[in-house]
C-alpha cells in the first residue's frame, strides 16, 4: 500500500527557502559584528604598541643622558652653560626664572640612542634646564655640609624628553630631575 501525502504541495514550496534565508541572514549579521569587534581590538592593540614604543623612546633617551653624564666625571663640564647662568643670577640676587636650556645630545655631539626597533617613533626632542624652584631653599642639599658620599649638590637639573609619532597624534613627555654630586 502506498502512503498518501495529505499536505498539499503548494504550501511546502517556499517555507524551507524562507527559513534558510532567515538563518543565513542571522549568520551574516553575526559574522559582520564579530569582524567589526576583531578589527576594533586589533586597532586598540596597535595603538597600545605605538604608545609603548614612544614611551620607550623617551625612556631610552633619558637613560642615555644619565649614562653619558656619569661617564668620566664630565657632568659639570657638560652642564657648565646652565651652571654659569645660575651662578650669575645668584650673584646678582636676580629672582627671575632661569631661561637657559640645553639640547644636551646636540650640544655635545652625543650619539643618539638607536630607535630602529621602534618604527612608530618619528623623533625625540630634549631639553635640560636648572630647576630653580628649589634652588637656595633650606631643605636642598646645597645647605647640607656633606652627604653620604661627602659632596654637595648645589644645582638641581631637570631634563625633559618629548617623543612623538609622525602625525603627532601620540606623544610622551618624560621629565627627570637629577643632581650632580661633586
Amino acid at each position: 500500500m502506498k502512503a498518501i501525502n495529505t499536505m498539499p504541495r503548494s504550501s511546502q514550496k517556499g517555507s524551507a527557502m524562507i527559513l534558510s534565508l532567515v538563518v543565513l541572514a542571522l549568520m551574516t549579521v553575526t559574522a559582520a559584528f564579530n569582524m567589526q569587534r576583531t578589527t576594533l581590538q586589533v586597532r586598540m592593540v596597535n595603538n597600545l604598541q605605538h604608545k609603548l614604543q614612544i614611551n620607550s623612546a623617551a625612556y631610552t633617551y633619558t637613560m642615555g643622558m644619565i649614562h653619558q653624564l656619569s661617564q668620566d666625571n664630565t657632568s659639570t663640564t657638560n652642564l657648565q652653560p646652565l651652571i654659569t647662568e645660575a651662578k650669575a643670577k645668584a650673584a646678582t640676587h636676580d629672582d627671575s626664572a632661569l631661561e637657559k636650556s640645553l639640547d644636551i645630545y646636540k650640544a655635545y655631539n652625543w650619539d643618539h640612542p638607536s630607535l630602529t626597533h621602534m618604527p612608530t617613533v618619528a623623533g625625540v626632542t630634549n631639553k635640560v634646564t636648572i630647576d630653580d624652584t628649589i634652588y637656595d631653599k633650606p631643605h636642598s642639599l646645597k645647605f647640607v655640609e656633606g652627604n653620604s658620599v661627602g659632596g654637595k649638590a648645589p644645582f638641581f637639573f631637570k631634563s625633559k624628553f618629548i617623543s612623538a609619532n609622525e602625525p603627532g597624534t601620540i606623544t610622551t613627555t618624560m621629565e627627570q630631575g637629577f643632581i650632580i654630586l661633586r
